[in-house]
């Protein structure tokens, strides 16, 4: 081969696997089915990452590329959609404010924990998996009731005929409908204290 073409075909490696691999995330969460509480009060604190939140990896193995990954409001969409689903009366809080002392609300105070997913490479087959974990905070305004919770989702797809964008992407997607569908179920169990504790 000439010094040229070996040149050119290094060239094509550096820019094959030194271009970022970017992603925007946009996921539709359904409504859940569920009676809604008309009697209580909600301030949601969402935390920067679930406003706006930006994932940036570096190399995972020497032959992929980094993933850039824009989530944007996506996480806040989620939980945005399943609390007012629960709460006709939710107010979203301004970051670091303080509650509102002349009534007594429950607090929600949301952050994402963990975002992480193995790709087939990573895991030895076919399938782009994902985890995602979120703390949860809630209190009531007179600091008299307060839960953490831990809710989890977990979404994998299967390469096949997927290019490995979109299968990530699906992945993601699953992901967080899976969170949904846990956290309306721990809404579900928890509902009765909840409201228990703003009378």
């Amino acid at each position: 081969m000439k010094l040229s073409n070996r040149i050119a075909s290094l060239l094509l490696i550096v820019l094959i696997y030194g271009c970022s691999q970017s992603l925007i995330i946009s996921t539709n969460i359904p409504s859940p089915l569920v009676d809604q509480v008309d009697n209580i009060r909600v301030l949601v604190n969402y935390d920067e990452n679930i406003i706006n939140y930006q994932f940036k990896s570096t190399n995972i193995e020497k032959n992929e590329s980094p993933w850039e990954i824009e989530f944007n409001d996506s996480h806040k969409k989620l939980f945005d959609k399943i609390l007012n689903g629960f709460f006709n009366n939710s107010i979203q809080m301004e970051s670091n404010s303080e509650p509102l002392s002349d009534a007594n609300y429950i607090v929600i105070n949301i952050k994402l924990d963990k975002f992480e997913f193995l790709t087939p490479s990573l895991a030895s087959n076919d399938k782009y998996s994902v985890w995602l974990k979120y703390d949860i905070l809630l209190t009531n305004t007179e600091r008299s009731y307060s839960e953490n919770w831990n809710i989890t989702g977990y979404g994998e797809q299967e390469t096949a005929s997927l290019n490995q964008n979109q299968a990530l992407i699906n992945a993601i997607d699953l992901a967080l409908r899976d969170t949904g569908a846990n956290l309306t179920i721990k809404m579900e169990e928890e509902m009765e204290s909840i409201i228990s504790a703003i009378k």
